[in-house]
């Protein structure tokens, strides 16, 4: 079991129950996605630790690319294990292998992920991070810019959040397929994100 600490930049795992383990070799990965594994891994330390720490990137920074790891033990045979399930890192969260929703844990910093599926019909999920309670607010708009429908306007706790929005306006008519635009806005934080309707 291993999981990722990217505020100490660190890669931890449990020690091995098998009393002849005398090390661990951590592997790192790259891919565009934490739900895509990488295709090609390097081995990048053996370490006695339970953990190791990255030296290459900043965990936190990581905007373009999603650094995959897992460790496995060796003995004092040099026989190995089976690796652990991999981990990922990237846009200031954690991953577990196979999962496209942060672990859980408050996030670093505020983030608005692609919304999921997209492109969709008839509805869709948007997920966004807060770091500390805030005002909220995340509206949905249309190519001119005018406004679709509020989804949230409240003032939300720290975590990660989701919410669903249906294809409808805010008259409860569905709106065309096409592309629509979602803005998350809290006092300290404003992105938005690109999604495709199709009918």
């Amino acid at each position: 079991m291993c999981r990722i600490d990217l505020q100490a930049n660190k890669v931890i795992w449990f020690k091995n129950p098998e009393t002849d383990v005398s090390q661990y070799e951590v592997w790192r990965g790259q891919s565009s996605s934490p739900t895509t594994l990488p295709t090609s891994w390097t081995l990048k330390a053996t370490v006695s630790d339970t953990f190791w720490v990255e030296t290459d990137y900043d965990l936190q920074q990581t905007a373009s690319q999603y650094l995959h790891y897992k460790v496995r033990a060796k003995d004092s045979q040099t026989k190995l294990s089976v690796y652990s399930s991999s981990l990922a890192a990237g846009k200031g969260s954690a991953y577990k292998e196979g999962f496209s929703e942060p672990v859980a844990g408050l996030p670093l910093r505020f983030a608005l992920f692609q919304n999921h599926p997209n492109p969709f019909n008839p509805g869709t999920v948007i997920r966004y991070a807060l770091p500390t309670s805030t005002d909220v607010t995340l509206t949905v708009y249309n190519l001119l810019g005018q406004e679709v429908r509020t989804l949230i306007q409240s003032t939300m706790a720290a975590g990660y959040h989701k919410v669903y929005w249906d294809g409808k306006d805010g008259f409860g008519k569905q709106v065309a397929s096409g592309v629509y635009f979602y803005r998350l806005q809290t006092k300290e934080f404003t992105k938005a994100n690109k999604m495709l309707l199709v009918t």
